[in-house]
């Protein structure tokens, strides 16, 4: 996971960072949003796809200012809905109230985030893009639901992005 911020001595630019799980019906939702970005938006920041290896997390977070990771969740809330938790704070540590990410694998996300701030030193933001996914197509594919949701999760991630990029060093 090395790209030109990896050993920089001082953070900038902006990683987009994915996880998937198809094993829970996600069927790369998150990549496949990330994948509708527009070419020369994504040619202004670095992007890894981690599939199942959240643990390689921190290694994508070198270097940068800024972090936006995109990965599907079941909360409950109607599929295809997004939510955006800037994480920055939860991982510091300094949050008391608990904060539940009901990620569709493994640990925690805030686990991994935590266990991650002894290795390296975090982005100055980190930003949570969750895909809701609770209606399930076990056929292989999206529902279409998620399908028919695709063209404004990908504008909504975009001007995230974008707004992200304006106050990221050294873009």
């Amino acid at each position: 996971m090395i790209c030109k911020h990896s050993a920089a001595t001082q953070s900038s630019g902006l990683v987009l960072v994915t996880f998937e799980n198809s094993l829970e019906g996600s069927h790369g939702i998150a990549q496949r949003v990330c994948d509708a970005l527009d070419v020369d938006l994504l040619a202004r920041l670095c992007r890894f796809d981690l599939g199942v290896d959240k643990n390689l997390l921190g290694d994508t977070f070198a270097g940068h200012h800024s972090a936006i990771i995109v990965d599907a969740t079941r909360s409950g809330s109607v599929s295809g809905s997004i939510s955006i938790t800037d994480l920055s704070v939860v991982a510091s540590g300094s949050w008391a109230a608990p904060l539940k990410y009901p990620s569709t694998h493994g640990l925690s996300l805030l686990e991994d985030l935590i266990l991650t701030t002894g290795r390296i030193a975090l982005p100055k933001q980190i930003i949570l893009f969750a895909i809701e996914v609770s209606e399930v197509d076990w056929t292989g594919s999206a529902s279409s639901t998620i399908e028919s949701c695709l063209p404004s999760m990908a504008k909504s991630l975009s001007r995230l992005v974008l707004s992200t990029l304006a106050i990221t060093h050294n873009c």
